[in-house]
């Protein structure tokens, strides 16, 4: 279970990419699979209950506050690599992210290496709890 997930600029400005209480499941099973989805649980609500006429704005919002990937992966004891075979960004269809990995008390913590985004050095740090 979802207990955080922050985002880290210049190593130091704290953003919380899906709220401050982001809700989401992780599984990794034993044949290799895994699946992740991440929501802010407190989603904007929509404009218009018309499902074929969803405003710009709304589709924007459903996008920003939901993501969603799975594949397989691979661990050797360090880091784990996430191989995606479908994902809500389609850019990361077929791409593999690496997770460095860190067990504290009964948390999980999955940390990306460090990118460029929007001019800024930044990463993600997502914490799970075991259900």
């Amino acid at each position: 279970m979802l207990t955080e997930c922050k985002s880290y600029a210049d190593s130091h400005n704290v953003d919380y990419a899906f709220g401050e209480y982001p809700v989401g499941y992780l599984f990794y099973l034993p044949d290799g699979h895994f699946s992740v989805c991440l929501m802010n649980a407190n989603r904007t609500p929509l404009t218009s209950n018309d499902k074929d006429g969803l405003s710009i704005e709304d589709k924007a919002n459903m996008s920003d506050e939901f993501f969603a990937y799975f594949g397989h992966y691979e661990f050797d004891g360090e880091k784990v690599l996430h191989h995606i075979e479908t994902c809500t960004r389609p850019d990361w269809i077929g791409t593999t992210k690496t997770r460095f990995v860190e067990f504290k008390n009964d948390r999980l913590i999955l940390t990306t290496a460090p990118f460029v985004f929007n001019g800024k050095k930044v990463y993600f740090e997502v914490v799970w709890k075991r259900c």
